[in-house]
Formats: C-alpha cells, sequence, structure tokens
C-alpha cells in the first residue's frame, strides 16, 4: 500500500461518559508521513475545557451521559517555516472563550482572539502552550433576548438565576389547532 500522504492525529479527553476533542495534529512531515511522533507535525490545536455549572444528562445512549464541561481556549501553534522538523511548534493564535458567571445556562459572552506575542511562545513538551499576556484583538460580543414575566427569576443554585416564565395565557382564535 502507498504511505499515507498527510496525516491527522485526533486525541480526546473523557468526561462523565462523554469524549470530548482535545487535540488534533496534522501536517505530518513528508519524509514520514505516516509517524505517530506527535512532535513532529507541523500543527497543533488545543482545546481546553473547564466544568460548567449547568451540567446536564442524557440517557440516549442506554447508559447516564454527563455533559460536565464547556470550552474556554484554542491553541493554535505551528513549526515556523525555517525550523526543523523536530523545532517546537510556537504560538500563532489563541481564542478564549467566556460566558455569563451570573446565569444558569451556559450563554456564551464573548469570544476574542490573541496573536503572536512579540517573542516566540513555544510549546512545552507536554505539547501545551504556557500562559501568556500577548496583545488581543477586541472582544466579539453576544447578547441573548430574554423572556419577560411577571414571576421573578428563580434562584438559590450555586448563586446562578433561572429564566423567568411567562404564565400569559394567550386564546387562540376558534377553527385554529
Amino acid at each position: 500500500y502507498p504511505q499515507p500522504v498527510n496525516v491527522a492525529m485526533y486525541r480526546y479527553v473523557s468526561d462523565g461518559a462523554i469524549k470530548y476533542l482535545s487535540d488534533v495534529y496534522y501536517t505530518s512531515p513528508a519524509a514520514d508521513a505516516g509517524t505517530s511522533d506527535l512532535g513532529r507535525f507541523a500543527h497543533h490545536a488545543h482545546l481546553a475545557y473547564q466544568q460548567r455549572p449547568d451540567t446536564t444528562a442524557s440517557f440516549r445512549a442506554g447508559f447516564a451521559q454527563v455533559q460536565g464541561l464547556r470550552l474556554v481556549r484554542v491553541d493554535v501553534a505551528s513549526k515556523t517555516f525555517a525550523g526543523a522538523v523536530t523545532s517546537p511548534r510556537e504560538l500563532v493564535r489563541r481564542y478564549h472563550l467566556e460566558y455569563d458567571q451570573s446565569a444558569h445556562a451556559s450563554l456564551l459572552l464573548s469570544a476574542q482572539m490573541g496573536g503572536r506575542c512579540a517573542g516566540p511562545v513555544e510549546e512545552g513538551t507536554d505539547g501545551l502552550l504556557p500562559v501568556t499576556s500577548c496583545s488581543r484583538l477586541p472582544k466579539q460580543t453576544f447578547e441573548y433576548q430574554h423572556v419577560e414575566g411577571p414571576n421573578p427569576a428563580l434562584s438559590d443554585l450555586q448563586g446562578l438565576s433561572f429564566e423567568k416564565l411567562n404564565e400569559t395565557v394567550h386564546q387562540l382564535p376558534s377553527g385554529s389547532s
């Protein structure tokens, strides 16, 4: 069989019987396209998660699957054009996600992209990039429409509030179903 031309490798992390994508390695070296040495791949995207306050459980798979994580950061690193196959990858982009801390549901409030730092930021031998204070582009912000109703919002679940319930009864015209 011919050797693969380009290989992508995927890694996952398990939590609550659910698999979350954690790493994508792509563009394997031309001289050894079928390598499984992740340090030799030209590009790496790492997805970082945090515990979410609005954990949900589903039994659709025939057993409990608890969705307890939410994405908070995506790091993208690449080898330099002049770098050898064995040189470390460097930070290219970092995407930061922020959620509404006062809402019960995980509502995405902003996404923000950071670029390259003043100097190179190299991946560690564990494939992770260190914490940085590099400059970022302005945040892209999101807003959500909330239900208006006479009832106050429910609260008392770890200090988080639920949406209001609207008890207004609407009369349908006769003959409609």
